[in-house]
């Protein structure tokens, strides 16, 4: 069984505390981006299902009698805890046996997945963090193509494109887990637009959503994106998947009296049997809502479907705080400027005080941020993350964290005060098929 990336470091942390001894392992794609590209995003993803089983495999037969215990971790990296200790026979065995790749076969061709791999271990002697011990082993970052910003005007599409793009099946959502901070639960999902361009590949939002709205198209984009959701959350409830989706829809749809967005809502919904509580909506604004405005309205309408609302990108664009006072928002979502490049160091005194006192990390990394404190002057990026939080702590919305990419920044939100957790910490979005 391979487990899910957040919980390799709780269980680094686990056997750090008890001074365990044991040993990661981390064991690397080196050709990932190149079987990326030839075999696509879903079929790679499901072969790095097979390449994580097949080195645990080889983990217990060269290494028996040894409690492992396998890990995702990064999209191209699989993670290995291996209890007690090693030497340099069972390594050099594990590596010979590495050494062969994983061979993917289809019935016209055969891939060859090339591996390499790094160690680090932790005896009774060793004055490390679990933070510590993966930046020992850490590979290079993974690329996510799928996910970087490009300018929204490097490709050109025609209204026929896009118009072939829904009829044809070409658009997907790809789902991004969101994560309960308190018990690192699974409590729900983003759904993501993605395009499988037949020319292009796989292209994001930012690479053709413009084109969308210059043709005024965003409303049956939106309208598509609905449809699409609550035909997945239809199948996931119908297979026992009580999961809540969050769904994008562009603030400028609830605006259009063609578009009739907030009927077509309470429709799909009646032919769908959609459970209200499993779909939350993210509203992205393109411009300020007023009070008593078309928009405002609207809102008032989904939420009184039973439908939850959320703002997206808090803090930054056209949100402000006077939404709280009027919109029916049960949701907030924290900017990812607010937990970009945040770490323990960087944190003002107050924070980390507050993490010391719930024993949240290891004294060691107290230390370490204290010493680093007492030689800079305050920082403005903790400083604002903190008081932001503080202030819709006053309020009874959920607060969802962005742009999580590390233990670190999932422990600091988680004590700052926000619920929820989303980011490549917990994972990428991706295609799945949940039940």
């Amino acid at each position: 069984m391979v487990l899910q990336k957040f919980k390799l470091y709780e269980e680094l942390t686990a056997r750090i505390d008890k001074g365990k001894e044991f040993y990661l392992v981390i064991v690397d794609v080196i050709d990932a981006h190149r079987h990326k590209d030839i075999l696509g995003d879903l079929v790679f993803t499901s072969v790095m299902n097979d390449v994580a089983l097949w080195v645990l495999q080889l983990a217990h037969k060269s290494m028996k009698n040894k409690n492992i215990m396998a890990f995702e971790y990064g999209y191209s990296q699989i993670a290995l805890i291996c209890s007690g200790q090693t030497n340099p026979h069972i390594r050099a065995k594990f590596q010979t046996l590495l050494e062969y790749g994983y061979c993917h076969s289809t019935t016209t061709i055969s891939h060859l997945f090339n591996v390499s791999y790094k160690v680090a271990i932790f005896n009774e002697q060793s004055d490390i963090s679990a933070q510590e011990l993966l930046e020992d082993v850490e590979p290079p970052k993974p690329c996510n193509s799928t996910d970087e910003e490009f300018n929204s005007e490097k490709y050109t599409f025609s209204k026929l494109d896009l118009l072939n793009a829904m009829k044809n099946n070409e658009l997907e959502l790809w789902f991004q887990t969101k994560v309960d901070l308190k018990t690192n639960k699974e409590m729900g999902v983003e759904s993501l637009l993605r395009w499988r361009h037949p020319d292009y590949g796989v292209l994001s939002p930012v690479d053709f959503l413009y084109w969308f709205k210059f043709y005024t198209l965003q409303c049956d984009l939106d309208k598509w994106v609905i449809t699409t959701a609550f035909n997945h959350s239809q199948t996931w409830v119908a297979k026992g998947e009580m999961t809540q989706i969050a769904v994008n829809i562009d603030g400028s749809s609830l605006n259009q009296r063609h578009c009739n967005l907030v009927d077509f809502i309470r429709e799909s919904a009646a032919i769908f049997k959609i459970r209200p509580e499993l779909i939350e909506f993210e509203i992205v604004e393109t411009q300020v809502i007023e009070k008593n405005s078309k928009i405002h309205h609207a809102l008032m309408d989904i939420s009184s479907q039973g439908f939850s609302i959320a703002i997206d990108d808090f803090g930054t664009g056209t949100s402000n705080i006077n939404y709280l006072m009027y919109l029916p928002i049960n949701t907030i979502k924290l900017d990812r400027f607010f937990c970009a490049n945040l770490n323990y160091q960087d944190l003002d005194i107050r924070s980390i005080l507050k993490l010391d006192s719930r024993k949240s990390i290891p004294r060691v990394i107290i230390k370490k941020a204290l010493a680093a404190h007492k030689s800079m002057n305050q920082t403005s990026l903790s400083t604002l993350t903190r008081s932001t939080v503080d202030l819709l702590l006053c309020t009874d919305h959920k607060i969802v964290a962005e742009g999580i990419e590390t233990h670190e920044q999932a422990v600091i939100m988680h004590s700052l005060g926000c619920d929820i957790g989303q980011g490549y910490y917990f994972g990428y979005p991706e295609p799945r098929i949940r039940g």
